[in-house]
């Protein structure tokens, strides 16, 4: 992964497997066809699949699913992330999920662009 430390994919996914296991934690409370437990399924698998390439596996699944659901993962948590106290732990926890998060959109785009170069090449 280009412009990235070995130490900064590594805070990455420690952030993501957090974020993942907070979200398992909380789909088991839900209702299973609430638009609650619909939109954390879909949090669980883009996480899933943001860690699967960090390790270096390339995982089954929607690419563009897990891309819109980190995007507004993302999106939600830069939104609080200028209202938190400047050496909160609050604060903290939100920047590094922000890393994160645009980490695992990077990859997940790098697969993009390479499937559909593929693509291209074949027809």
């Amino acid at each position: 992964m280009p412009n990235r430390t070995a130490e900064e994919l590594q805070e990455a996914r420690r952030a993501l497997k957090s974020m993942l296991r907070k979200s398992e934690k909380t789909l088991t409370k839900l209702t299973a066809d609430s638009w609650q437990f619909r939109l954390t399924a879909g949090h669980i698998q883009g996480l899933s699949t943001a860690l699967a390439l960090l390790v270096g596996d390339l995982p089954d699944g929607d690419m563009e699913q897990a891309h819109q659901s980190l995007a507004d993962a993302l999106s939600r948590v830069e939104k609080i992330e200028p209202s938190l106290a400047e050496g909160s732990p609050q604060k903290t926890l939100a920047t590094r999920r922000i890393n994160a998060l645009r980490i695992g959109l990077e990859l997940i785009d790098l697969v993009q662009a390479s499937q559909h170069h593929q693509l291209a090449s074949q027809g």
